[in-house]
């Protein structure tokens, strides 16, 4: 008899420490569940504000292999892209921005270079712009490719006279819908090779 409760007293003990182990398996996959759920959540609707101007905060635009870009979530990716844009108007780089843009788009707003800078100068600015992403929407399928548009506001700290004249006249509604509201559509082919379009303002 007693050694029937000796095989019963570790076959209880052997029991225990079997679902004390699947127990503690079961909370941390629940750990990484709510983890990956959370940061999901806050990819999403979180708004992420980016100045180029701080280049160390940037790490978004660092020189990465193309088998990087690939891993790259593509929130990241059309961020990244997006950062090179606008960091190529802030910095003066027209021709490189210009070769970005799709040619659609080119033909219909900006048929020369000259016209885009002028553009750009007058009514985007350069010099310290600031990209606040609001949102990031993916659109477009196997057909299409991959087309995302992204929602963002970008300013020219220094200000930018062509936008001070406009909100003159606007009433602080306006102004505050308006102010440096844009949208940009990109059409990924594969990493880094990109070609995009945006909203006149």
């Amino acid at each position: 008899m007693r050694k029937r409760r000796k095989n019963s007293l570790e076959e209880y003990k052997t029991n225990l420490i079997i679902l004390f182990i699947v127990i503690l398996l079961m909370t941390v996959n629940l750990i990484i569940l709510i983890k990956y759920l959370s940061d999901n959540d806050s990819n999403q609707s979180q708004d992420t504000k980016i100045n180029i101007a701080q280049t160390s905060y940037n790490t978004v635009v660092e020189d990465i292999t193309y088998e990087e870009g690939l891993d790259m979530p593509e929130q990241d990716r059309m961020r990244r892209y997006a950062i090179e844009f606008i960091d190529n108007l802030d910095n003066e780089e027209f021709a490189e921005a210009y070769g970005k843009l799709n040619e659609d788009f080119k033909k219909n707003f900006f048929p020369t270079q000259n016209e885009f800078e002028q553009y750009v100068k007058e009514r985007i600015g350069t010099g310290e712009l600031t990209i606040n992403f609001k949102n990031i929407e993916r659109q477009g399928n196997e057909k299409t490719g991959n087309l995302y548009i992204l929602w963002v506001d970008v300013y020219d700290v220094l200000g930018n006279e062509y936008v001070d004249k406009l909100e003159e006249n606007m009433t602080e509604e306006e102004k505050e819908d308006d102010s440096g509201n844009m949208n940009i559509v990109i059409l990924e082919k594969n990493f880094d090779d990109y070609e995009l379009s945006f909203s006149i303002r």
